[in-house]
């Protein structure tokens, strides 16, 4: 199913659930899909157009990844979800006169399935951009993972712009990080 926009379009209070194959797409190569504070965009499908998230986007957990075709904004909330078989990620790929980057600012909120507890060293990709991501998220907030690790993100390199990068959620231990020496 496809849905094809002439102009711009916004969403500004209610879900967008966009379930793969379903695909949003606009006409204009220059429009653009703003979410605002009370919007909520989830599903696993595709939005070929620029997306500005000034609210919130969730991408569902499933084999395939919410896909943007055209470049990315967060200035809202990007939701993922992490579980033991699946997690739910973003990918922003180039399109027409879009680039494919991802400019991050906004939130990060990261939530765990169902009883799932991630181990130490562990690496889950929430974001891929084709060309670039831009700036850091402004803030992000983890889950509770115990007395023995926590979850942070993992940048691009900034010395190293251009091309595909990734941004991961990683797995730390506190003795590995900090040096405590087990009791």
């Amino acid at each position: 199913t496809v849905l094809i926009a002439e102009l711009e379009s916004s969403i500004n209070h209610g879900i967008v659930d966009i379930a793969s194959p379903a695909e949003f797409r606009f006409d204009d190569d220059y429009a653009r899909l703003t979410i605002f504070k009370d919007g909520l965009v989830t599903g696993d499908g595709t939005i070929t157009g620029e997306i500005l998230n000034r609210g919130r986007v969730a991408p569902d957990m499933s084999e395939t990844a919410f896909q943007v075709f055209g470049d990315y904004v967060n200035s809202g909330i990007l939701m993922t979800t992490i579980g033991e078989t699946s997690h739910s990620r973003l990918n922003v790929f180039e399109h027409d006169q879009r680039s494919g980057e991802a400019s991050l600012g906004g939130g990060l909120l990261v939530q765990l399935d169902l009883d799932f507890l991630p181990e130490i060293d562990a690496e889950f990709q929430i974001l891929e951009a084709e060309d670039r991501v831009k700036d850091i998220f402004d803030v992000a907030f983890m889950p509770d993972l115990g007395d023995d690790r926590y979850m942070t993100v993992r940048y691009p390199d900034p010395g190293l712009r251009g091309g595909e990068e990734n941004v991961d959620l990683v797995v730390v231990g506190f003795e590995d990080y900090l040096g405590f020496d087990v009791p």
